[in-house]
């Protein structure tokens, strides 16, 4: 069976920074051997690009949109994208 790799690019709006949501991702990435990075934005919201197996990316997501994570989430916006250049490892980046 061969394996896909894919990218998901999340924007997660609500009371999302200062509350750890970075952290969770980053553990959650972790868990699932997931690639990308997480930080914050200057406008409030989180930035964070998953990079993997679909089904991880998409178990990752699923925890997000869940509830599953710190902090209260509005609304997230997810963009599937062609996966251009594989990051090693995930991490969080400054803003």
């Amino acid at each position: 069976m061969k394996l896909f790799n894919v990218q998901a690019h999340l924007y997660l709006s609500g009371t999302v920074q200062g509350v750890g949501m970075r952290f969770f991702i980053r553990s959650q990435a972790v868990k699932f051997s997931l690639s990308g990075f997480a930080r914050n934005l200057e406008d409030g919201r989180v930035e964070a690009l998953l990079q993997g197996k679909k089904e991880d990316v998409e178990a990752v997501i699923e925890k997000i949109e869940k509830g599953d994570c710190p902090g209260m989430i509005q609304d997230i916006q997810i963009s599937w994208e062609d996966l251009s250049s594989k990051l090693e490892r995930f991490e969080i980046r400054a803003s």
